[in-house]
């Protein structure tokens, strides 16, 4: 009697532990149900960060009759690149595309209102003797696509400009002509601050080839910027020649 009261207890023991099992299995499935993530891991590793960055290169084209010198464009998240120059385009064509910059960052994955500036030196009259201007331009990025490719300036008569990121794979062609009520299209003003910055180079470059009609402090300007030291005549008013 002994013998099969112990082996009934026994019996009872091991039925309790297996169900107290099979219940915290059935717990750690719901758990893992509850808490599993939405993507698999392969999914989570493929997809883009929103703030992250990525490189591309910087190119233009040119649909008008002037000269563009360089142009630059800014953006948020350190977002700043140049271009080539681009010499004015042909009656009815267009000039550039052929040149490229490395490099500048752009988002990765577009969002909307990505806002950019462009400045950009521009010569109308290509006489040697004119000095250009800088137009300035504010934008927004179009749409484009994770397998995008360069940044894009495209200048257009009447001090126009469109910057996008080319999307071929979506059929965003940097090449194609933007219609003229493209929403993209920002109209250039004149940035007077910088339009005297690139004069006031270009006269001290000048100076260091032609010394005549040279203001005396633009002479000591040339000298300082090191302009003498590279086989371009040095101003005589320059310090090395008042030290001898």
């Amino acid at each position: 009697m002994h013998n099969t009261t112990t082996v009934a207890r026994h019996l009872w023991r091991l039925c309790v532990s297996l169900s107290l099992i099979a219940a915290l299995g059935a717990c750690s499935d719901r758990l893992s149900a509850w808490f599993s993530p939405v993507f698999s891991d392969a999914e989570v590793e493929a997809a883009p960060m929103p703030d992250r960055m990525r490189g591309a290169s910087v190119s233009g084209f040119n649909y008008t009759p002037d000269f563009i010198g360089w142009f630059r464009i800014t953006g948020p998240d350190g977002m700043r690149g140049g271009g080539p120059n681009i010499r004015p385009a042909p009656p009815g064509g267009r000039s550039g595309g052929g040149a490229e910059n490395c490099c500048m960052s752009i988002p990765a994955v577009w969002r909307p209102g990505i806002e950019v500036t462009v400045h950009w030196h521009v010569e109308k009259v290509q006489d040697g003797k004119t000095p250009g201007v800088v137009y300035r331009a504010t934008t927004t990025l179009p749409e484009y696509g994770e397998l995008s490719g360069s940044m894009w300036a495209i200048f257009l008569p009447g001090d126009r400009v469109k910057v996008m990121v080319s999307d071929s794979t979506n059929g965003r062609r940097a090449d194609i002509r933007p219609a003229d009520d493209d929403p993209f299209i920002a109209h250039g003003v004149l940035d007077d601050e910088e339009t005297k910055g690139v004069r006031a180079q270009a006269r001290i470059a000048d100076c260091a080839s032609d010394e005549r009609d040279c203001p005396p402090e633009l002479r000591e300007k040339n000298y300082e910027s090191g302009l003498c030291k590279v086989g371009l005549p040095c101003p005589p008013t320059s310090k090395k020649e008042k030290s001898r």
